[in-house]
C-alpha cells in the first residue's frame, strides 16, 4: 500500500514539473527574443508606423475596400482623415505653419524610437519607460522586447550598430521628408495660384462686363442722344440742316448795315 501512495505520489509530481515546464517554454516562446537582427526589424516597424501616421495627416487616408486606412502616399493609417494639404479655401502659405509642426513631431517621434531603443538594451521587456526630449513632448510606452539584452549577451559592437544604424535611419528620413514637402508645396501653390486665376477670369467674364462695361456702354448711348436737348443760352446756334450758310450771312451783314444807317439818320446836321 506504502509503494502504491509513492508511486502516485511521483507519478503526480512528474505531471506538475512537466506542465510547469510546458508552461514555461510557452511563455518563452511567445515572448519576442532579443538579438540584434530582431531588434532592427522592430525599430523599422515602429519606424515605419510613425511615418505612416505623418503622412496621413500631411496627405490624408481613406478606408478601401479590406477595411483598412490607406495613406494616399502609401502605407497604412490607424484612421481615416483628411490631410492638411487637402484643406480647401485656403492659400498655400496658410497650411505651411501646420504641415512644419507635423514635420517638428515626426521628428520627436522618430528620435524617441532611438532612444527608447538605447534604454531596452538594460531595461527587461514590457518595461514602462518615459522619453523626454529639447522642445517635445515627453512620450511613454514600452521597452522593445526584442532589444532588450538583459538575459542575452550584447556585444559593445552591436550596441553600437544599432545605434548608429537607428540615427542614420532617422536623419535620413527626416531629409527625404524635406524633399517630398518642397515638391508638394510647389505642385499645391501652383495648383491653388491657377484657380485663383481662373476664379478671376471667370469673374471678369461674367461679373465685370455687367459691373464697369454697362455704364460706359450707357454714357456713349447719352452722348449720342445730346442733339436732342434744346439749347436755352444766346450763343448757340441751330444745327444747320439745309446748307443755307451764306444766307445766314447775308442776314448778318444787312442788319450790320441796317443798324449804321439808323446810327446816321440820328446824327444828322442841322437837328
Amino acid at each position: 500500500m506504502k509503494i502504491v501512495k509513492s508511486l502516485v505520489i511521483g507519478v503526480g509530481a512528474l505531471t506538475l514539473l512537466s506542465v510547469v515546464s510546458l508552461l514555461r517554454s510557452h511563455s518563452v516562446s511567445g515572448a519576442p527574443s532579443a538579438s540584434p537582427a530582431a531588434c532592427r526589424q522592430q525599430i523599422i516597424e515602429a519606424m515605419s508606423d510613425t511615418h505612416d501616421e505623418y503622412r496621413a495627416r500631411v496627405f490624408g487616408a481613406r478606408e478601401d475596400a479590406d477595411g483598412k486606412f490607406s495613406v494616399l502616399t502609401g502605407g497604412f493609417a490607424s484612421s481615416a482623415q483628411t490631410g492638411i494639404l487637402e484643406t480647401k479655401e485656403r492659400l498655400s502659405s496658410e497650411l505651411i505653419e501646420p504641415v512644419v509642426e507635423s514635420y517638428r513631431v515626426l521628428g520627436c517621434r522618430m528620435n524617441a524610437i532611438c532612444l527608447a531603443m538605447k534604454r531596452s538594451f538594460d531595461l527587461n521587456a514590457g518595461t514602462t519607460i518615459t522619453v523626454k526630449q529639447l522642445g517635445c513632448k515627453d512620450q511613454s510606452g514600452k521597452t522593445f522586447g526584442s532589444c532588450s539584452f538583459t538575459e542575452d549577451a550584447l556585444t559593445q559592437l552591436d550596441r553600437v550598430s544599432l545605434e548608429h544604424e537607428c540615427d542614420r535611419l532617422t536623419s535620413q528620413s527626416m531629409k527625404t521628408e524635406r524633399s517630398v514637402l518642397q515638391l508638394a508645396f510647389s505642385y499645391d501653390s501652383g495648383y491653388r495660384g491657377l484657380l485663383q486665376l481662373s476664379g478671376m477670369i471667370d469673374w471678369f467674364q461674367g461679373e465685370f462686363p455687367s459691373e464697369v462695361l454697362q455704364p460706359i456702354r450707357d454714357m456713349v448711348n447719352l452722348l449720342g442722344k445730346m442733339h436732342e436737348v434744346p439749347c436755352f443760352v444766346g450763343q448757340c446756334d441751330n444745327p444747320d440742316i439745309s446748307g443755307s450758310a451764306n444766307s445766314s450771312s447775308s442776314n448778318s451783314f444787312s442788319s450790320s448795315s441796317y443798324s449804321f444807317s439808323s446810327s446816321s439818320s440820328f446824327s444828322t446836321p442841322g437837328l
